[in-house]
């Protein structure tokens, strides 16, 4: 996605409910995920922005912190395969990409507004999650699940217009 053109957007710097001092909301369908961000008067993210955000402004990243792996800056599996668990954004501080927006690696997957492949009734997810590995959490990492996919590590972060630029 680095040559593609993103409209101008807004994104909650922490996974839903944008909070920094809350663990993310987990266990939710993507027809859950998107409700409630309509609640907000927001969306689901694209993975288009979703990549934008989490690669930062230059776009080069790997990982929303930088290049290369580093251990213990993200909340995924650590080295000997040990799961992490979802943790609220204080806990992982550093990991926040070049726009600061905070666990894009790791922590809770997200949901995103997109199909995992065209004419597939899948949805994309990105940013990897506590129980995944490191390379899951690169920000062009994804993978498809059902809109009925519920899991304690599936969670979501709105996204809106933004304003003047509709």
């Amino acid at each position: 996605y680095a040559s593609t053109e993103v409209e101008a957007f807004c994104v909650d710097y922490y996974e839903y409910p944008n909070s920094k001092s809350r663990k993310p909301t987990t266990g939710v369908s993507w027809s859950q995920a998107k409700s409630a961000c309509a609640r907000k008067g927001k969306r689901l993210c694209t993975e288009v922005e979703w990549e934008r955000a989490c690669k930062g402004t230059n776009g080069r990243r790997r990982f929303p912190y930088g290049t290369s792996f580093k251990d213990g800056i993200r909340n995924t599996e650590d080295a000997e395969g040990v799961a992490g668990s979802v943790a609220s954004a204080r806990e992982f501080p550093r990991c926040r990409s070049g726009f600061t927006i905070i666990n894009m690696a790791g922590n809770a997957e997200e949901w995103t507004s997109d199909s995992f492949k065209p004419g597939s009734r899948s949805m994309t997810l990105k940013g990897g999650a506590a129980n995944r590995p490191d390379f899951a959490s690169r920000c062009a990492a994804r993978r498809g699940a059902s809109k009925s996919t519920t899991r304690s590590t599936l969670g979501f972060r709105c996204c809106a217009a933004l304003p003047g630029f509709e």
